[in-house]
Formats: C-alpha cells, structure tokens, sequence
C-alpha cells in the first residue's frame, strides 16, 4: 500500500508542476498588461490556490493512510496519518485565511515600498 501512495504523491507533484507552469505563462500577460498591485494581488491568489490544492490533496492522502493503518492495526502509522491529515487541513484554512486577507496584504506590501 505505501508504494502506491508514493506513486500518487509523485503524480501530484508533476501536476501540481504542469499546473504552475500554466498558470505562469498565464500571468505574463497579466505582467504586461497590470500595474503592480494587480500583479502582487495575483501572485498572492496563484499562491492560495496552490495551497489549497497541495492541502487537499495532503489531507485525501493522510485518509487513505489512515484507512490503511486502521486496517493492519498499526498504532504509529496511524498517528503518523492523523498528523497528516491535520498539516493538510492547517494548509487549507491558511490558504483561505490568506484568500480572504489579500486585499490587506497587497496594501500592506506596496505601503512598505512607497
């Protein structure tokens, strides 16, 4: 079972890759087209959804773990799971705490360079 997690965390990682790189090659054209602070509220945004993404799949992928160490009985891989499944979670509710502040935090970043 620990092998096919780890294909499923390497799968994630190329397309978390190819989804970052679109969404690079997206964002030129909003460079060119933006002035600053629209650029530093879209960079914050990519960031959060990114989090949120790599939380979710963090959390789906602490479950399934769990699930398995609840089947074999294995105490410490199951708290190994919960701690997971809880980093997952904390990087979810960080990603929209940040969603939902963003209009502060570009404020805040282009006070600190005027």
């Amino acid at each position: 079972m620990n092998s096919k997690i780890k294909r499923i965390s390497t799968k994630m990682l190329s397309t978390v890759t190819s989804i970052t790189t679109m969404a690079t090659m997206t964002g030129l054209s909003v460079v060119c087209a933006a002035d600053a602070t629209a650029l530093i509220s879209w960079g914050i945004k990519i960031m959060a959804t990114i989090a949120t993404i790599l939380g979710a799949f963090y959390t789906v992928q602490g479950v399934i773990s769990y699930a398995a160490a609840n089947s074999e009985g294995d105490g410490p891989a199951k708290n190994k799971a919960i701690q997971q499944i809880a980093s997952g979670a904390m990087l979810v509710i960080v990603s929209v705490l940040i969603n939902s502040f963003s209009g502060s935090l570009v404020s805040m970043i282009t006070a600190a360079y005027d």
